[in-house]
């Protein structure tokens, strides 16, 4: 069925005949009607409304009708005001609101019915009594059927079985008999009116205008018992509505025997009515003039209050002031003292200057003197120093061979009395290698030239000849990287040498302990694995002893952490016990070092990592998972957390660089395991792989310019192979010195190289940390 919703429209009883014939022209059928409250009922009629859809069928049509009563009275800034005393604009915006309110409730229930699907339409009319405009709507319209509420939602009962309210009451027993009339509560029915079928619209209708005196006594009945309802409404003071109820219903009730003492009686009521309201009128404009004058006076209030509040603010701004003003000149004249006392201090050094002047005068005198006998021993000198310069020139070619060791290196020479002192005397209490007889030497804590270092002292046995220990030590100094541990610096005539000191402890120590979980461990491989790569493309050198042991890590949980052990092999005599589980088989055989040792000793640390067993152990169990013998679950060591995808990937990656590798080189395996460690690095949610923060939050070592002791933002290295802030080496070279700030030797060259491995690590650090 199609909708059909039909504008609101406000008529007066004859257009609303007029309406209701030109529908019975058209021969449609008779609709149903509903009695729509105002905007207070619109909850309640959504309950009616749903009982209406419900029992009504939904081939008839449903009117919507509101009956609007004009207002005498409109609140203004809450005083009451007439109607006649308001201009036309205003009182017409009024009514237009009210109208735009009741219209919006009406469109509300026909979208309920357009939900239903059934056809409904809506009219308001205008009449200065509810229930006489319905009763006179029943008749003006031929109304058969009509749906109203037999009592506010408050009053509804279960025990209801007749309509409580006035309207209802009076529509009840005043409207066209020939209508049906339905009176719900709440959304229950409540009672039914039938029909009488014989029944005689006209005659109704004229019964239901006389006797006229009936009506008045029935009005003035409805209108004392309806102040509560007349209050709520919110329209006008109940007791005005009352009076004025009363007023028009007593001009409308004739005396039953038409005598003039009802005449009379009428009049004197009238005139103490109209008394009341005039009272009723003072009374009210009094009302309005005393809220006038309170708005007025909080007016007033309100502006006095933010004078004050301006004044307050300008004395407080003024007493800042003040105060600024004491306290710059406390500080100008602590100043002009300081001044003076600096003055008098410059006065008593320009007069021990004076003073000095005075006695070097005499120095000078007295030196001159002795130049005179001096130059004459010198002429008796030069014969002597020809006699000696042939032994003297053998001597100096023996000393600077043994100190440069015939390749000229360049590194920090320390004296072993410096040793001693930054190792307080080589304590065994600062020993940092675990203690025991030290294999081929031991590992001491120290702090050298304000840095702590690990100062590493080989065994006169084990050690090779100084000229070669000088040579080795010139060739590890000179290569850098952020996951190297730096040289510091050696002392040739004690076999030992300084690093700088990793406080985090050894991979081996965290894994013998267990604590160090998967996403730390991935960053700790790829941190080996780019020191690895670095040292086979840049410097094409061979670390030779990777292991767990010889990687440290940068804070107790750290993912980054730095290599050692770098050239240790060749500061010590061929022969030493090799660590056989991370030892290449090729170079058992051969004992020739290559890049696929340093492949082969990474892929057992891969396999350490993933399954926390040692080297035998996790190459053979990873070897099992392999060929399918055992559940990756059981390899996988479940204490770091691994993911089993995850563990797996990096424990075949680990297979691969144990195996053969034939036609792949080296560089390719670790550029492969660079890729896959970085992606579980990512994937592990802790940032860029091998991240180098420590567990305080402050930088390492290595970040830090020695010159500027501040973590640097464009590292550049210099020639004696150490790593400085930009600005700084290049003020220092620019100032006319050619050596190096850390070791005092010349440097071989001024041009500086950017660090750019460590200028990354330095940003990633700075954006993890701030």
């Amino acid at each position: 069925m199609e909708e059909e919703l039909g504008e609101a429209i406000i008529l007066g009883p004859a257009a609303a005949l007029r309406l209701q014939d030109r529908d019975n022209d058209e021969q449609q059928p008779q609709p149903v009607y509903c009695a729509v409250g105002g905007t207070a009922g619109k909850e309640e009629w959504k309950a009616n409304l749903q009982w209406v859809l419900a029992n009504v069928p939904r081939s008839k049509r449903l009117v919507l009708a509101h009956l609007r009563r004009p207002p005498s009275r409109i609140n203004m800034m809450g005083a009451w005001v007439p109607v006649s005393q308001l201009a036309e604009e205003e009182v017409t915006a009024f009514r237009q609101l009210e109208e735009d309110k009741i219209g919006k409730v009406l469109d509300d229930l026909l979208d309920i019915c357009k939900s239903q699907k059934v056809n409904a339409s809506k009219i308001i009319v205008a009449s200065d009594d509810t229930a006489r405009g319905l009763v006179q709507l029943v008749d003006d319209h031929g109304v058969t059927e009509l749906v109203m509420g037999a009592a506010s939602d408050r009053a509804y009962t279960r025990k209801m079985r007749a309509p409580r309210s006035k309207k209802a009451l009076t529509v009840q027993r005043k409207a066209n008999p020939s209508c049906k009339i339905w009176f719900v509560c709440k959304g229950n029915l409540i009672c039914t009116r039938e029909a009488s079928e014989g029944a005689n619209r006209a005659e109704s209708s004229t019964a239901s205008t006389s006797p006229r005196w009936v009506d008045a006594m029935d009005h003035t009945m409805e209108g004392s018992a309806s102040v509560s309802e007349i209050v709520e409404s919110g329209e006008e003071p109940a007791a005005e509505q009352l009076l004025h109820a009363e007023v028009e219903e007593d001009q409308e009730a004739p005396s039953p025997d038409g005598s003039d003492a009802g005449g009379m009686m009428d009049d004197a009521l009238y005139e103490k009515l109209k008394d009341a309201l005039m009272e009723a009128d003072n009374l009210r404009h009094e009302a309005y003039e005393e809220t006038r004058r309170r708005q007025m006076a909080e007016r007033e209030l309100a502006e006095a209050s933010r004078m004050a509040d301006d004044a307050e603010s300008s004395y407080r701004r003024e007493a800042k002031h003040r105060k600024e003003m004491e306290e710059m000149l406390a500080r100008e004249r602590a100043a002009m003292e300081q001044d003076r006392r600096e003055i008098n201090d410059i006065l008593y050094k320009i007069r021990q200057v004076d003073d000095r002047s005075a006695e070097l005068e005499l120095q000078i005198s007295s030196s001159e003197r002795m130049m005179s006998d001096l130059e004459a021993r010198l002429s008796e000198s030069y014969s002597l120093l020809e006699t000696l310069q042939p032994t003297t020139a053998a001597a100096r070619e023996e000393t600077e061979g043994a100190h440069d060791g015939g390749q000229g290196a360049s590194f920090l020479r320390l004296g072993y009395s410096e040793l001693d002192e930054a190792t307080t005397h080589f304590d065994e209490s600062a020993r940092v290698d675990g203690g025991g007889d030290g294999g081929r030497g031991k590992v001491y804590r120290g702090e050298l030239r304000n840095m702590a270092v690990a100062v590493k002292v080989l065994r006169r046995d084990v050690a090779v000849d100084e000229a070669r220990f000088a040579r080795e030590v010139g060739r590890i100094s000179g290569v850098r990287h952020p996951n190297l541990v730096t040289l510091v610096g050696a002392c040739l005539e004690a076999r030992a040498v300084a690093y700088e000191l990793v406080p985090g402890g050894s991979l081996d120590d965290h894994l013998c302990r267990g604590a160090l979980p998967w996403r730390a461990r991935c960053g700790i491989a790829y941190g080996a694995c780019s020191a690895l790569a670095f040292l086979h493309s840049a410097s094409t050198a061979v670390h030779g002893d990777v292991r767990p042991a010889n990687i440290l890590v940068v804070g107790s949980l750290s993912s980054s952490c730095k290599l050692a052990g770098l050239g240790t092999r060749g500061l010590v005599r061929p022969g030493g016990a090799a660590a056989l589980a991370y030892a290449d088989p090729h170079y058992l055989a051969t004992g020739e070092l290559s890049p696929q040792c340093d492949v082969h000793a990474l892929g057992v640390v891969l396999l350490r990592l993933v399954t926390g067993m040692p080297a035998f152990l996790a190459r053979k169990a990873a070897r099992e998972a392999a060929r399918g013998g055992k559940a990756w679950h059981e390899v996988v060591d479940a204490g770091a957390g691994w993911p089993a995808e995850r563990g797996r990937e990096v424990a075949l990656l680990g297979l691969r660089c144990c195996g053969d590798n034939v036609g792949v080189s080296p560089h390719e395996v670790l550029e492969e395991a660079r890729g896959v460690l970085e992606a579980a690095s990512t994937a592990s949610g802790d940032g860029a792989p091998g991240r180098l923060l420590s567990d305080d939050g402050a930088a390492p070592s290595y970040f830090v310019c020695p010159i500027l002791k501040e973590v640097m933002r464009d590292p550049q290295i210099a020639g004696d192979g150490f790593t400085y802030e930009a600005e700084a080496i290049k003020e220092w070279l620019g100032s006319g010195h050619d050596t190096s700030p850390m070791t005092n030797l010349k440097l071989p060259t001024q041009k500086l190289l950017p660090n750019h491995a460590l200028r990354d690590a330095i940003h990633h650090w700075r954006a993890m940390h701030y």
